[in-house]
């Protein structure tokens, strides 16, 4: 029997929507109809969306993780096993990380999620599922 998977995201601006749409494959997961859900869950990982670089993706993820802790529900990050190239680009600016995927919406919101950082939203969707697969 396959997991259930919730994708849940809030968005200002509509990048993290963006990203969630990468992330979301037809054959493993759909958006929630209720936030509810959140608290059904047992494995989650994050993805993040911050104006600036320097805006508090990671911190936003390590402090969400406690939040995670009281609910017992298990965080896997990104990491770089599968993704270092990715995440090590230095030709162009990106908001990915080993501890989820990022984006920068820009000061006034009007950057929109890249090609690279699209990919690796995409590669985090799959690893998931593959870790739900493989643990449940």
């Amino acid at each position: 029997m396959a997991p259930k998977i919730a994708i849940i995201y809030y968005t200002t601006y509509g990048h993290v929507a963006t990203l969630s749409k990468s992330i979301q494959k037809e054959s493993y997961g759909s958006l929630p109809a209720l936030f509810k859900t959140f608290f059904d869950a047992t494995v989650c990982r994050f993805f993040v969306s911050t104006g600036t670089i320097g805006g508090g993706q990671e911190a936003t993820i390590l402090n969400s993780i406690s939040i995670l802790t009281h609910h017992s529900i298990i965080y896997v990050p990104l990491g770089y096993a599968e993704n270092f190239s990715q995440l090590a680009n230095l030709e162009e600016i990106h908001g990915d990380s080993p501890w989820g995927v990022g984006t920068f919406a820009g000061a006034e919101g009007s950057r929109q999620p890249t090609a690279l950082e699209l990919e690796v939203a995409s590669a985090q969707g799959a690893q998931f599922y593959k870790t739900l697969f493989n643990v449940f």
